[in-house]
């Protein structure tokens, strides 16, 4: 009876140290999905503000620029490391997943890749999330609005639909990583309460 004890007890760390790895991951992701989410949040603004027929040109062109920075900002954001690795990259977290262009495209270096790990007897869970299914809507967004911004200002109000559209995405990509970090939460407590009892 105390070796079968023992032998769940180890197998408990075990898992408890691949939960807090998970957790640690996910939680990485979450800041990094809330930081994208605050970007959207601006660019929302600034897609009302540039509906306005009251401004001119000159003004559109400063938000412009504006967003182009934002863009840098979100795929410095995509080329978030973790304990030294990438975490949107997929399989692939040596290696930036993402560059920018000249002309405002990106490119993605990274894989479809889903990083698991075992969480409890039997049960795993991915833990990244591949960096192309996260952002490149986002991308594409803001190289739209951009491009409006400057060259077809009666394309603004169909960017502002797409920005909505884009932000909900990311909305549902960030409560996902929320979702898996409470169920994390969840396990871990349980792994304490048997150890506790046995």
């Amino acid at each position: 009876q105390a070796l079968g004890m023992r032998s769940v007890l180890r197998a408990n760390e075990s898992y408890a140290r691949s939960i807090d790895l998970a957790s640690s991951w996910l939680t990485a992701t979450e800041q990094s999905l809330n930081t994208v989410t605050e970007v959207m949040t601006r660019v929302s603004v600034l897609a009302l503000a540039a509906s306005n027929d009251t401004i001119g040109q000159d003004e559109r062109d400063a938000m412009a620029a504006e967003v182009e920075e934002l863009l840098s900002h979100v795929v410095q954001t995509g080329n978030t490391r973790h304990q030294g690795r990438y975490i949107f990259g997929g399989f692939q977290t040596d290696g930036e997943p993402f560059t920018l262009e000249a002309d405002l495209s990106t490119t993605y270096h990274g894989d479809q890749g889903a990083i698991i790990r075992e969480v409890s007897y039997g049960e795993t869970m991915q833990v990244n999330l591949a960096g192309d299914d996260v952002f490149a809507d986002v991308f594409a967004t803001l190289r739209n609005f951009a491009q409006a911004l400057r060259d077809d200002p009666d394309a603004i109000a169909a960017c502002a639909a797409e920005i909505e559209e884009t932000a909900d995405g990311l909305g549902m990509a960030t409560a996902t990583v929320g979702t898996r970090l409470r169920n994390l939460a969840e396990r871990k407590m349980r792994l304490t309460e048997v150890d506790t009892s046995v």
